[in-house]
């Protein structure tokens, strides 16, 4: 389920972080989606959080970042993979 967020996020490393949804894997894992900017350039940032002991999301180690001119290539592959699922 995709639950849609528009909220802006604290960032370590971009200028300004907008976290646009998040999707629940399973109760303890999350995917966020979120734009960031930095110099001028949008990345795309896709990261599995997950619930640590105390209740906290904490970001994973798994995920990606694309920047802005690559986004559309990486829908055309993931909707070319989702036809090859389905």
């Amino acid at each position: 389920m995709v639950k849609r967020i528009d909220e802006e996020v604290e960032s370590n490393f971009y200028d300004k972080e907008t976290v646009v949804c998040e999707i629940e894997k399973s109760e303890n894992k999350k995917i966020r989606i979120s734009i960031g900017e930095k110099k001028d350039t949008k990345y795309v940032n896709t990261r599995e959080f997950y619930k640590n002991d105390e209740g906290e999301w904490l970001p994973g180690k798994s995920g990606m970042c694309v920047n802005d001119e690559v986004i559309e290539d990486l829908v055309e592959g993931l909707q070319m993979a989702l036809e090859e699922v389905l």
